[in-house]
């Protein structure tokens, strides 16, 4: 939930905007292009844990489709 509101507040700034990340007790400046791209690469991972996790029989069949295709 949080990661969809962080994606949601992305969508709404320019590419100028400040972005910063939390770092222990330090806040750095983040290019806003990465920390968009870290957003949506841990959405995308967190959709395919839930996939695997939903059916996972059906997952590892598609696995060894790809892997096959790949080959």
């Amino acid at each position: 939930q949080e990661n969809l509101g962080v994606q949601k507040e992305f969508a709404t700034l320019s590419d100028d905007a400040n972005v910063y990340k939390l770092v222990g007790p330090v806040l750095l400046k983040q290019d806003t292009s990465e920390a968009r791209s870290t957003v949506d690469g841990r959405l995308e991972f967190i959709e395919k844990e839930m996939y695997v996790a939903v059916d996972p029989k059906k997952a590892e069949r598609r696995s060894i489709r790809s892997c096959l295709a790949a080959g």
